[in-house]
């Protein structure tokens, strides 16, 4: 799974998420703490999955923020 952040000057911030999981109410999370990001300042989130043998996106979703 990849996670990225765009911010509105155009910046993109990795934000993939950790190989560890962990289980609480019998669902599997994994997370990553991003450190100093703005909300106010993000654009949209880009999230989705990709082939770990080829590298190519086989998912993607963006969703925009809109304040």
């Amino acid at each position: 799974m990849f996670i990225s952040f765009k911010t509105k000057d155009g910046k993109i911030i990795n934000a993939d998420v950790d190989k560890k999981t962990f289980q609480i109410d019998g669902r599997w999370l994994s997370g990553r703490a991003i450190n100093d990001i703005d909300s106010n300042e993000l654009e949209s989130i880009t999230s989705g999955t990709w082939d770990v043998r080829t590298g190519a996106r086989t998912n993607e979703n963006i969703t925009e923020i809109i304040k």
